[in-house]
Order: structure tokens, then sequence, then C-alpha cells
């Protein structure tokens, strides 16, 4: 029998593995997680005749197995312990299988790399920038439930970091590598400063959170179609190491 590839969740900030035991799922779909903590995709619908023989007969005869990365499958992650917010991933398998092509990122010998955003109520990283956004409908108190969070740097739009709200609208946003003291590059000011000045901002997409199917949004997708999805405009603030900053943020969705 031959797998369709692997999936290995990463902490969105961190950049490190997730090796916490996470509930990997999807229609039809075998996931076997391994002790390395990857989820192993070992069958799925439309792969038959790549999973149920480990060597193609030649010539080739039919069925004919699907192209490679032709198949686009649909995964639920979910962290029981709540640390990280649960997510939907669209991964394309098979992967690649020739071992001259380990290299390639397609190669079924290099896992699919997905991001886990942390909840509200992680702790991070001593010395970070923090920022906590409650995102809300525009006139209301109503929490918007995974909303995206973007944060860019204001002198030249580099993005700083990322974050997803969960069920209430409640995002965190860790921010490593805010230097202590820093070049100022504002004309005329002083020429140090202890804070970078950035701009954050919201995107919201009332279709991807469904909680009676427990299906959760594609952090990746949300992000892609940032400025097609009704969106806050940019709010400014200043981020200093080892502060944390507090903003709520208003998006007018329709109805």
């Amino acid at each position: 029998m031959r797998v369709l590839g692997a999936i290995r969740p990463i902490d969105a900030m961190l950049r490190t593995p997730v090796r916490s035991q996470l509930a990997v799922t999807g229609d039809r779909i075998r996931v076997i997680a391994n002790r390395s903590g990857l989820y192993v995709i070992a069958d799925a619908p439309g792969t038959d005749a790549y999973t149920g023989r480990f060597a193609l007969p030649v010539p080739p005869a039919p069925p004919q197995p699907p192209p490679v990365g032709s198949v686009p499958l649909t995964l639920s992650i979910i962290d029981p312990t709540g640390r990280y917010l649960p997510r939907t991933a669209v991964v394309q398998v098979p992967r690649d299988p020739d071992p001259d092509h380990r290299d390639q990122p397609t190669s079924l010998f290099a896992p699919i790399d997905v991001e886990l955003f942390p909840s509200p109520t992680m702790a991070l990283g001593e010395g970070w920038a923090t920022l906590r956004v409650s995102v809300k409908r525009t006139n209301s108190q109503d929490g918007l439930p995974f909303a995206f969070v973007r944060v860019r740097r204001a002198s030249d739009n580099a993005v700083l970091g990322r974050g997803v709200a969960d069920e209430r609208g409640e995002a965190i946003i860790g921010i490593p590598g805010i230097p202590v003291t820093t070049w100022n590059p504002a004309p005329g000011a002083a020429v140090t400063a202890s804070s970078v000045a950035a701009r954050v901002a919201v995107c919201f997409d009332k279709t991807a959170f469904h909680p009676e199917t427990s299906t959760y949004p594609d952090p990746t997708a949300l992000e892609a179609a940032f400025a097609t999805l009704p969106h806050s405009s940019d709010v400014d603030l200043d981020l200093t190491s080892g502060r944390e900053v507090t903003r709520r943020i208003d998006v007018t969705v329709p109805p």
C-alpha cells in the first residue's frame, strides 16, 4: 500500500512542530498519527488506484492513478487541549513518490506544514510584543468568530504577525523580535525608539464557520482573500517588547 502524503502541524508564531496529540479527520479520509508528530494520509476517496497497490504495472494498465497533486482533501484539525484553535486545511494529493524528487516541495518525502494559531488563553514568549484584539460587528457587541488578524509594520507594510480569533471574536498575536531599542526612521524624530509603529486590520468570512457541523475556517484561505472579504480599516498602534496592547476592531458585515 502507498500513502498519499503527510501533514506536519506547526505553531504559527514559533514555527516549531506541535507535539501534542491532535484530532485530524476528514470525510472518508484515513489519517494515521506517527511518533514523529506527522499525520499520514493513508487513504481518501478517488485515490484507490494509487493507494491500493505499491508498484504500478508496466506498461500502465487501467485504472490509472490520479496525477500528482490532482486530488484536494479537506481536513479538520482540532486540539483537544484547546491551546490551539481548530481549523480546516486543504491539501493536494497524491504527493510525488519519486525518490529523485525528494528535494521538491511536492515530494511525498516532505510533509506539508499546516499552521495552528494559539487560542487567547495561551501563554506567549517572554519579551514578546503582545496584541489582544476583540473583533466585533460594527455598532454591536457581537464578536466575530474566527476572524483573521494581520499586523504590518507601518514603515514598509512588512507582515509582523498574524492571528485568528476564537468563537467569541477574541484573538492574541505574539510578535517576537521587537528590539528594546531600535533606529527611528521618522524625519526629525529622536535617533532611537523603544517601539515599532504598526497597523492592524481584520477580515471576516461569515460563511466559513458552522458550529452545528463543526466546520472551521481555513486561515490560509482567509489570508489569501483578505482584500475581497469584509475587512476593517487599518488601526495604528505601537508595539513594544514585553508590553501588551489591547484593541477593539470593528468589521461591517453585510446581512
